[in-house]
């Protein structure tokens, strides 16, 4: 179930907010209370409270979860900024689970036991977190789950929108019963806020980064050198702030047209729509590369970040520079697999 809200008086809660709930398969207990995550901050890990099996006992199984809030593209675990809606007195709270690098909490589902008639009642026993960007698809991808018992079955998947993540928590916990049958956490409802786009006001420019050179003018015999190629985005800050998604691909929008290299650098864009036969890896004389053809680069080095080492073999009585192509939108650099080398 979703629930749209506009919360005018609650800080950064001002914005658009959606609420999604896990389905109620037993419904023992009180609800908590909302608690959120810090302005501009979203759920990025989880930790879960969980009691062992009683072996014949009064079991509760899942007795509270625990959300932990970062802000967009983190790239540092950080268990400061901690949301918890209350917790069942029963169990130990187990290790933090953590979204891949640079992902944010955009779902969950519940594992719950439905009402035993008469018998031990457990209700929820796991929380799973779906993690995704705020922008992406909807879909169990990346995953963070509990270390539980496995009680019951997994409830349907709840998914925030497209353009939200999550930033709170609230959770419905029955008390101690007593001497009755005791079940702790029964169910879980998230609250999503919506994330703007990003937007860049840039525009791409190119230059080309010496990675190494070598004089062998005066060798009689051919020397072997290595090089590393960055192919990633980075910050031109200095910051180790990850580039998230959303920005790289509004990066890539920007690409709109193509460049010129030759072996003195970068000699001008030139708006070109169509393939060439350019060599993408390497050349010593003038190229154009076409906005296709950068396009796809983007694309590659969003699909796979890496650092390479690679080997060029200097000629006797040759000298060589061999330099990489980066482009650079607002604050945000692009190593492109793209190399040149030329004559010194």
């Amino acid at each position: 179930m979703i629930l749209l809200k506009f919360l005018p008086l609650l800080g950064f809660l001002a914005a658009e907010t959606i609420e999604i709930r896990s389905p109620r398969r037993t419904e023992y207990g009180d609800w908590q209370g909302w608690k959120n995550c810090p302005d501009g901050t979203y759920a990025y890990a989880v930790k879960h409270k969980v009691e062992g099996n009683q072996r014949g006992g009064d079991d509760t199984g899942l007795n509270a979860v625990a959300l932990f809030c970062n802000p967009l593209h983190w790239s540092t675990y950080n268990t400061d900024r901690e949301i918890l809606s209350g917790e069942g007195r029963w169990g130990d709270w187990k290790g933090v689970k953590y979204c891949p690098e640079g992902l944010v909490m955009i779902g969950f589902a519940l594992r719950s036991e439905a009402d035993q008639r008469g018998k031990d009642d457990v209700a929820a026993d796991n929380f799973s977190g779906y993690c995704g960007t705020p922008h992406g698809p909807r879909d169990q991808s990346n995953w963070i789950a509990g270390d539980t018992h496995g009680w019951g079955d997994w409830t349907e998947d709840q998914f925030c929108p497209q353009g939200f993540a999550v930033c709170g928590i609230n959770t419905q916990i029955e008390g101690n019963q007593r001497g009755g049958d005791d079940t702790a956490l029964n169910n879980v409802d998230l609250r999503c806020c919506r994330v703007p786009p990003v937007s860049l006001s840039c525009t791409p420019s190119y230059t080309l980064e010496r990675l190494t050179e070598y004089d062998n003018r005066l060798g009689a015999g051919t020397i072997q050198i290595q090089y590393q190629k960055k192919i990633l985005f980075s910050r031109t800050t200095g910051t180790t702030e990850t580039v998230g998604r959303e920005e790289k691909e509004a990066v890539l929008s920007k690409v709109t047209t193509g460049v010129e290299i030759s072996a003195e650098g970068v000699l001008r864009g030139v708006t070109l729509a169509g393939k060439t036969s350019v060599n993408f890896e390497h050349s010593n004389s003038r190229e154009t590369i076409s906005r296709d053809q950068i396009q796809t680069m983007v694309q590659e080095v969003m699909s796979n970040e890496k650092t390479i080492t690679e080997t060029y073999n200097v000629p006797a009585n040759k000298g060589v520079v061999i330099e990489q192509l980066f482009m650079t939108c607002g604050n945000i650099k692009v190593g492109l697999p793209k190399i040149v080398t030329r004559g010194s």
